[in-house]
């Protein structure tokens, strides 16, 4: 076995099969990474010239060196630990001869799964990080919510690979999860792509949700950058309605629901009909407000963006429009996304981070939690110091300086 780097053209080429993989090990986030002012470099494990891992390795001069990352690598078709170790053992090789101040390895792997609840279903993977640091990284330790880099080790997905149709993949949501999506369709909401001219619609929508939640939000260039550079690999989709076709569709509601009321001789029935009618009443007077101060016309409710991968679906930023959550319209926009993966025979939904938290406070794990999937916690963090004494004399550095 031998460590190299290898070409972009390879790289891809790997990448088109690989049985674990992410967007981040992309020849389009290289791109995309480049245009930001990244440095990009693809190494590999080859073995009698055939590849068996390989990575996106990214890089950028700071004071003392270069830092070097890894995000969510390797990517590989077959997993191998004797190679997994190799190439781990290279990078450090690698940051050793090529000026590194510190290397930033963030694997992309599972520490421990868990239900949807937050039961554990797998044992705890202690034997990948006294691997790395056997190798010299150091391990960050495990951590729960997201740190100062803005991110979670913590992944919520859902497996898609045994589901034949989409009348399974509905059946395999949560009743609340299957009551929503239903909800969507009786309204009439519609699911499409943005084309490159419409991002301002998307922007518009998490500078909003950004605000309200109180978390930093892209500006309209990043989009634009990563739609060019991911092309038909990502999609930028809303979800819209027609408020004149939602008021007759809670009409069409509200005469079913009398002529199953006319009809019901049960007691216990006939006043579930008559709750269900009063609630449509409420939702055909908003209806008619909302027609009157939005138009006839489609309007958005909610955007999200998705990267589609040979391994998996990432569901990456999303947002909407307060005014419309009673709308449901983000569970139109998943159900959309999971079944053309399932459809393109792409095994893993991945819903991307959650807290790690199963008290109740994460509302984004509960929204992720009606299409029921599992948890991955990834294994974290670990940095390798090709001289170490230097890093910590600059870390100590910057401390006195407020950096």
């Amino acid at each position: 076995m031998k460590f190299i780097e290898i070409k972009k053209e390879e790289f891809e080429v790997f990448n088109q099969s690989v049985r674990l993989g992410s967007f981040l090990q992309t020849n389009q986030m290289a791109e995309l990474l480049v245009a930001n002012g990244w440095e990009v470099v693809f190494l590999a494990v080859k073995n009698n010239e055939e590849i068996q891992m390989a990575g996106l390795l990214t890089g950028k001069t700071m004071t003392g060196g270069k830092h070097f990352e890894l995000q969510y690598g390797p990517v590989y078709k077959e997993y191998d630990r004797e190679v997994e170790e190799a190439f781990y053992r290279g990078l450090t090789e690698y940051a050793k001869t090529h000026e590194a101040l510190e290397l930033l390895a963030i694997p992309n792997v599972d520490y421990q799964t868990f239900e949807s609840n937050g039961e554990p279903i797998s044992e705890e993977n202690t034997d990948f990080i006294s691997m790395m640091e056997k190798l010299g990284y150091n391990f960050s330790g495990l951590e729960v919510g997201y740190n100062k880099r803005g991110e979670s080790t913590w992944h919520y997905l859902k497996d898609l690979s045994a589901l034949a149709d989409e009348k399974a993949l509905t059946k395999s949501y949560t009743k609340d999860g299957q009551y929503s999506l239903k909800k969507t369709q009786q309204f009439g909401i519609r699911v499409r792509p943005l084309a490159y001219e419409e991002l301002d619609k998307f922007k518009k929508i998490t500078s909003e949700t950004s605000e309200r939640r109180g978390y930093n939000d892209h500006d309209l260039p990043y989009y634009q950058s990563l739609y060019q550079a991911f092309g038909d690999r990502a999609e930028f989709l809303v979800a819209e309605i027609n408020f004149s076709d939602y008021k007759e569709a809670i009409a069409a509601q509200i005469a079913k629901l009398d002529e199953q009321i006319e009809k019901t001789k049960k007691e216990g029935k006939r006043k579930e009909l008559e709750s269900q009618l009063e609630t449509q009443k409420i939702r055909q007077v908003e209806a008619e407000e909302m027609l009157a101060q939005y138009g006839s016309g489609d309007i958005v409710l909610a955007g999200s963006l998705f990267i589609y991968g040979s391994a998996e679906t990432i569901y990456l930023f999303s947002g909407s429009y307060e005014a419309f959550k009673k709308l449901y319209a983000p569970f139109a926009i998943q159900h959309y996304v999971m079944l053309k993966t399932m459809n393109n025979h792409v095994p893993t939904y991945n819903f991307f981070g959650v807290e790690g938290k199963f008290d109740g406070t994460d509302g984004v794990l509960h929204f992720k939690q009606n299409f029921a999937g599992y948890v991955a916690h990834k294994v974290g963090y670990f940095t390798y110091y090709p001289k170490p004494m230097k890093a910590k004399m600059l870390s100590l550095v910057k401390k006195m300086m407020g950096r």
